[in-house]
């Protein structure tokens, strides 16, 4: 993230009450020069859902126009922030396009779901996957978006609300984004943003 061609204002790390030395890790990087990193142990582990929800609650705090929401196990590509910045728009949440480290697609967003009955076994119809030859710099549609990548703006959060923290690690995001569809927000991967 310290080497993105367009820097973040600042880096909020939530770690959700582990013990395996990050405090000591994320703190070599505090006085790094390039920007500023807050960290925040939760005391608990609150789930995925319940580290998001502080997370985007501490960028509302800043008054951040953009929240780039990502998991401890993604790495963007150096142009991913300055890729996302040039699709944004006040009723987008752009996603980048996760990439396996052999550069084969790791993106299975949604593009088409099937709600229709809580008995659907499997149900994401379509996947970016199904898209990932013939749209190498493009836009893709997708009706839902994990957490690891999206930029989101700030004024949707002002109207969905925070991720749920009921959901613990499972669906929180397709909560998420039907809430955003819900009340017209576009979703998009773009393809160059990339990230692994």
């Amino acid at each position: 993230i310290l080497n993105q061609t367009v820097k973040p204002m600042e880096i909020i790390i939530i770690d959700n009450n582990s013990n395996d030395g990050t405090r000591e890790v994320v703190k070599k990087f505090f006085n790094n020069g390039r920007v500023n990193i807050s960290y925040y142990n939760t005391g608990a582990n609150l789930g995925g859902a319940g580290g998001f929800k502080i997370g985007i609650q501490k960028a509302l705090e800043r008054k951040s126009e953009y929240i780039w929401l990502m998991d401890d196990d993604l790495s963007p590509d150096e142009h991913c922030l300055e890729y996302l910045l040039d699709s944004v728009n006040s009723s987008t949440i752009c996603q980048p396009m996760r990439l396996n480290v052999d550069s084969t697609c790791a993106e299975y967003s949604p593009t088409c779901y099937d709600l229709k009955s809580v008995f659907t076994l499997r149900p994401k119809r379509e996947t970016v996957i199904n898209f990932f030859n013939s749209k190498k710099d493009a836009q893709i549609d997708l009706h839902g978006i994990p957490f690891e990548g999206p930029l989101i703006p700030t004024p949707i959060v002002s109207q969905i609300g925070l991720p749920d923290e009921r959901f613990f690690i499972f669906y929180d995001d397709l909560d998420y984004a039907l809430r955003a569809r819900k009340i017209g927000c576009k979703i998009k991967c773009i393809t160059k943003a990339k990230a692994t």
